[in-house]
């Protein structure tokens, strides 16, 4: 039985986050105001934070599955 969140779904979601992340990194690397120092710091590193984690997560159930550890 398949959990909610298989493989290929954890990794995606890992991808998009960390896309996501990056794009407000890169609006404030490209203008620097207010609002994207508040954009990035407010949703751009929480971004980047839960496609780390998802990632790490993905990597910890296929060392578990495989036997690794």
């Amino acid at each position: 039985m398949k959990s909610p969140l298989d493989s290929g779904r954890l990794l995606r979601l890992s991808i998009a986050s960390a896309a996501l992340g990056v794009l407000f990194c890169l609006a404030l690397l490209i203008k620097e105001t207010p609002y994207t120092l508040t954009a990035f710091m407010f949703l751009g590193q929480p971004f980047l934070a839960v496609g780390f984690l998802l990632f790490a997560w993905k990597v910890f159930r296929d060392l578990r599955n495989k036997e690794l550890l």
